[in-house]
């Protein structure tokens, strides 16, 4: 279901009630909400009515952070450019 971010899961029989649960694809996206939740949080006014994303085990408040996989060193938004893969990288 939706391209299997969701699972579909009867919670209720007469009458058939279900919930819709995240899939493992599903959970995979909380970086991406996590990113545009931050995004709205610079660049937009008003409440934040948002959920806030918190780490289980000591209950604080996360962020999400880009560093360099490579040096591991936090990245700037100046510092970061798209890049086109090259020919034979695409045609795999």
């Amino acid at each position: 279901m939706a391209d299997g971010v969701f699972e579909r899961r009867r919670y209720q029989q007469h009458p058939d009630r279900y919930e819709y649960v995240l899939t493992e694809k599903g959970r995979a996206l909380g970086l991406v909400v996590g990113a545009l939740r931050a995004w709205g949080k610079e660049w937009t006014r008003g409440r934040d009515l948002s959920p806030r994303m918190v780490h289980e085990v000591c209950g604080h408040e996360v962020s999400v952070r880009r560093y360099c996989e490579e040096c591991g060193r936090p990245l700037e938004r100046d510092e970061v450019r798209a890049e086109q893969p090259a020919l034979a990288e695409r045609q795999s």
